[in-house]
């Protein structure tokens, strides 16, 4: 038998909610399940005879093997998706190499670019995963000296647990050099069964591309055309230094993408980056987050 108080909403508010009552909601959740074994044992004689009738059972094992699971299409594609994002950022990365299986990078925020005539001056920053539950399709600008080759990865481990019109988003990254001309297709060039997702009710594909090749128009109408065949999917499009390109050409239009930048990562993303890789508490967190965040500020240091 098992009695566990819930402090949580289990969605992506929950690290705040932490931080605002300063762990009061696990105590609360704790005490409210103490107290409920507590009334079972001491005033429910439904309870207390149903202890006695296991007790006088024949029974003295639990069954405890079980056969195999089958795995549904989403968990094992989500089991590829995640063992790829893995293997690429261990390679990418040197803060994420050495470290366990499931450590998490902090990613940046993006804001609408400012070349869009319908931005306002106030927009505020949002994450990528919130960005994507209004728009269809993104192009993520970086600077030319953006220093991560990882942030496609980040994106896609960020996605993996992200619900996107209430379906599971997919995140599939793929390298624009590999699409040579309109034999090659998305398909063809990811492990994931594209197909089949595209035709799972449950499943939201979003395709990250990174290393568009902005100066061949062959190679982006290929990756559009690719794009088409997935009409539900998401996609963001990741452009290095090449805003230039991205307007002068026909990519725009065709694409229908909003333009983003790139922004700053936020103090709460530093501060919970922080204290689950360093063990630290929420308040220490908090004051080494704010000396990162001055010193970045004072510096000129895009953090």
């Amino acid at each position: 038998m098992t009695v566990r108080g819930i402090s949580d909403y289990a969605d992506k508010d929950k690290k705040k909610l932490e931080y605002a009552s300063k762990g009061g909601v696990r105590e609360l959740a704790a005490a409210n399940a103490a107290s409920f074994l507590h009334l079972q044992i001491t005033s429910n004689p439904y309870f207390e005879k149903a202890l006695q009738e296991r007790r006088s059972g024949s029974q003295d094992a639990l069954p405890l093997a079980a056969g195999p699971v089958e795995k549904d299409l989403i968990t094992e594609s989500i089991d590829l998706v995640t063992t790829e994002i893995d293997e690429a950022l261990r390679k990418l990365s040197p803060e994420y190499k050495l470290q366990q299986k499931g450590y998490r990078l902090p990613m940046p925020r993006i804001r609408r670019s400012a070349e869009d005539g319908l931005v306002q001056r106030d927009d505020p920053p949002v994450d990528v995963r919130d960005a994507l539950k209004s728009r269809d399709r993104i192009v993520l600008s970086l600077p030319r000296t953006y220093p991560d080759q990882s942030l496609p990865w980040v994106i896609a481990s960020d996605l993996l647990t992200a619900e996107l019109d209430d379906r599971q988003a997919v995140p599939i990254v793929i390298d624009g050099e590999d699409i040579r001309g309109k034999k090659t297709t998305f398909g063809g060039i990811v492990t994931p069964d594209l197909g089949q997702l595209n035709e799972h009710a449950g499943v939201r594909l979003v395709f990250i591309i990174e290393n568009m090749p902005f100066t061949s128009k062959h190679r982006v109408e290929a990756i559009l055309d690719e794009i088409d065949k997935y009409p539900d999917a998401k996609c963001i499009f990741i452009a290095q230094g090449d805003d230039a390109l991205v307007g002068e050409s026909n990519f725009a239009s065709r694409s229908a993408a909003v333009h983003y930048d790139s922004c700053r990562i936020s103090f709460l993303e530093i501060a919970h980056f922080i204290e689950k890789n360093f063990g630290m508490s929420g308040d220490e967190s908090e004051v080494v987050a704010k000396r990162l965040r001055d010193t970045f500020n004072q510096f000129s240091l895009n953090g």
